[in-house]
C-alpha cells in the first residue's frame, strides 16, 4: 500500500516539476514576443510602465540631490545640532522614510535586531530602524537590547550581590 502511494506522491512532484517548467518558457515566450513585437498592446503597456518608473527615478533622483544640497548649505554655515535634526527630519519625512524608535511596537520584531535575553527586561532602541512608508519594507534594520528592570515591589529591597556594596549619593 506505501508503495503505490510513494509512486503517486514521485509522480505529482514530477507533473509540478513540469508545470513550473512550462510556466518558466510561457514567462520567456511572452518576453520575447514583448522585445520582437514592440506594437502589440502588452508591449506598449510595459513600455509605458517603464517610462513612468524612469520619469519617477528621475524625480525621486532630484528630490534627493536637492535635500543633499540643503543639508549640506547648512552644515557648511555651521547650522547647530537641534537646526540639522530638524532639517534631516523634513528630509525623511519627503522622501517617505520613517524613523522607528520604539521597540516596543509588536511589529518591532520586523525592524529590530535584538540582542540579550529576551526575559530579561523590555527592549531599549540602540539605533533606530528605517521603514519605506510607501511599502512597509525595513530600509535599515534597528537595533535593540534587553534591558533589566526593577519592579516597584522590588525597590528597597537589595539583592544579595547588593550586600556587600554600599549606597552612594
Amino acid at each position: 500500500m506505501f508503495g503505490r502511494r510513494q509512486q503517486q506522491f514521485e509522480a505529482i512532484e514530477k507533473i509540478a516539476k513540469l508545470i513550473d517548467q512550462i510556466d518558466r518558457r510561457v514567462e520567456r515566450i511572452e518576453t520575447v514576443t514583448l522585445v520582437r513585437e514592440p506594437s502589440t498592446a502588452a508591449a506598449a503597456e510595459a513600455y509605458e510602465g517603464l517610462r513612468k518608473q524612469v520619469v519617477a527615478a528621475v524625480q525621486n533622483r532630484t528630490s534627493h540631490l536637492s535635500q543633499l544640497a540643503q543639508i549640506d548649505a547648512a552644515v557648511a554655515h555651521g547650522a547647530a545640532a537641534e537646526d540639522l535634526a530638524e532639517l534631516l527630519g523634513r528630509c525623511l519625512d519627503q522622501a517617505g522614510l520613517e524613523k522607528v524608535d520604539d521597540a516596543d511596537d509588536p511589529e518591532s520584531t520586523r525592524y529590530f535586531k535584538f540582542v540579550g535575553d529576551r526575559d530579561s527586561g523590555r527592549p531599549e532602541v540602540i539605533e533606530a530602524a528605517y521603514v519605506d512608508r510607501a511599502t512597509g519594507r525595513t530600509v535599515r534594520l534597528g537595533v535593540a537590547k534587553y534591558v533589566g528592570h526593577r519592579s516597584p515591589q522590588d525597590e528597597g529591597h537589595r539583592s544579595p550581590q547588593d550586600e556587600g556594596e554600599e549606597e552612594t549619593e
